[in-house]
């Protein structure tokens, strides 16, 4: 083989190689760019589910204060009936 031959096949080498470094380095590019746009799909689910859960949080801790207030009053009611009686009958 003569030099000429040597130098065409070790370039035609390294074109091979370089092209399959390329595609090796889209790949790798494309899985980033698939990993990452999972990343963000799964940072949207995640922000939604926190958004929900907030809401909820906010609706039961209403929902338990005006049941805490609804409950006091009921007690206050109640006792003011009750007291009378305990007063009036506890002492025979």
């Amino acid at each position: 083989m003569s030099d000429a031959e040597q130098d065409f096949n070790l370039l035609v080498k390294a074109v091979f190689e370089i092209q399959k470094n390329q595609g090796e380095q889209m790949h790798a590019i494309e899985t980033l760019s698939k990993n990452a746009d999972q990343q963000h799909t799964d940072f949207e689910e995640m922000r939604r589910l926190v958004s929900q859960l907030s809401h909820t949080l906010y609706a039961s801790g209403f929902l338990l204060s005006v049941l805490g207030i609804v409950a006091a009053w009921l007690i206050n009611k109640i006792w003011a009936v009750l007291l009378p009686y305990l007063q009036a009958h506890g002492h025979s």
